[in-house]
């Protein structure tokens, strides 16, 4: 398995429309890989995907080793996120 920051061509126009794109693209990428692999990735692997553009690459060993713990922090936040949506409902149906 490898993971990877995106690749892209920022496109053509003037410079400032390019920046522009360059950090909405940075921005919705970060924002993902975050989201995708968190609980995957340690700290330092997201800094060397996001910050210094490396490729990771991950063998069998790895995963049998990273998935389990991987599938524990998805339940865990899935649990959070539905918790919190209760409270707000809750909250909704006490106003």
């Amino acid at each position: 398995m490898m993971v990877h920051a995106c690749s892209y061509s920022p496109g053509y126009g003037k410079e400032s429309d390019v920046r522009a794109s360059v950090a909405y693209t940075q921005r919705i990428n970060r924002e993902w890989v975050k989201r995708t692999y968190a609980g995957f990735l340690t700290d330092d692997e997201f800094e060397q995907i996001l910050d210094n553009g490396k490729d990771l690459y991950f063998y069998a060993d790895d995963l049998r080793e990273r998935l389990p713990r991987y599938a524990e922090y998805r339940e865990e936040r899935e649990r959070e996120e539905f918790e919190e949506m209760q409270r707000y409902f809750a909250e909704q149906d006490a106003a």
